[in-house]
C-alpha cells in the first residue's frame, strides 16, 4: 500500500488538514478576541466548538455511508475556509464569529473520524494497523507543525489575518487531495449535491443566531 499514490495523497491531505485545523482549535479564543469580541464572551462562544464538533462527527458518519465519501470528506474539511475568510479582516460581528467557529468545529469533529474509515475502505484490513498508525503520523505531524506556525505569524504581524492567509490554501489542498482520491464505493450518488446539501446544512446550523438581526439580543444570550 505504501507504494501506491492513495497512501501518500491521502497522508498529505490528513497533514495538511491536521496541522491547519490544529492550529484554529488551539488559537480559537485569541482568534476570537482578535475579532474584536471580549475575551469573556469569546471563551463563551468556544463552547459552542464542542457542539459544531459533535454534530460534525455524527454527519460524517451518517453521510459517507450514503454518498461519495471524498466528496463528503471535502465538504466538511473545506467548512474552515470559510471561517477564516469571515475572521480574516479583523473586526468581526458575533453572529459572523459563531459562523466561523461552527464552520471550524465541523471539520474538526469529522477529520479524525475519517483516517480510520479511509484506512480501511482504500487499503483494507490486512495491514489495517500498520497503515492506520502511518495515517496518524502524518496527521499529527501537521498538529505539530500547525499551532506553532500560526503563532509565529500572529507574533510576527501582531495579528491572526496573515497566518490566515496561509492556512487558506493549505486547507484547500488537503480537501482537494482527498476529493480526487479514487474511490471504490459501494453506493455512489451525485457528489455535488451532496456538497451543496451539506454546505446548506452548515450554514442554516451556524445561522440559528442569524435568525434574530439584533445582535444585541445574541450578546444577551452569553450574559453581555
Amino acid at each position: 500500500a505504501i507504494r501506491l499514490r492513495q497512501f501518500w495523497q491521502l497522508g498529505l491531505a490528513f497533514f495538511l488538514v491536521g496541522g491547519a485545523v490544529s492550529a484554529l482549535l488551539v488559537h480559537l479564543v485569541p482568534l476570537i478576541t482578535d475579532a474584536g469580541i471580549s475575551r469573556s464572551i469569546a471563551v463563551k462562544i468556544a463552547g459552542i466548538l464542542g457542539i459544531a464538533i459533535i454534530f460534525g462527527r455524527l454527519a460524517t458518519g451518517y453521510l459517507v455511508d450514503r454518498f461519495h465519501p471524498p466528496y463528503i470528506a471535502a465538504a466538511f474539511l473545506i467548512m474552515p475556509v470559510l471561517g477564516c475568510a469571515l475572521l480574516i479582516n479583523g473586526p468581526a460581528s458575533m453572529t459572523v464569529v459563531i459562523l466561523a467557529v461552527v464552520c471550524i468545529g465541523l471539520a474538526a469533529g469529522s477529520e479524525v473520524d475519517l483516517i480510520p474509515f479511509f484506512t480501511a475502505r482504500y487499503f483494507g484490513l490486512k495491514a489495517y494497523g500498520k497503515l492506520y498508525g502511518w495515517m496518524f503520523v502524518a496527521f499529527y505531524g501537521g498538529v505539530g507543525f500547525g499551532p506553532p506556525f500560526l503563532g509565529h505569524m500572529y507574533d510576527l504581524h501582531g495579528g491572526y489575518s496573515q497566518g490566515l492567509v496561509y492556512i487558506i490554501p493549505v486547507l484547500a489542498l488537503g480537501a482537494l487531495a482527498v476529493m480526487v482520491n479514487e474511490f471504490q464505493a459501494d453506493r455512489h450518488v451525485n457528489g455535488l449535491v451532496a456538497t451543496v446539501a451539506l454546505v446548506i446544512i452548515s450554514v442554516a446550523f451556524g445561522g440559528l443566531f442569524i435568525v434574530n438581526p439584533n445582535e444585541a439580543a445574541v450578546l444577551q444570550l452569553f450574559g453581555d
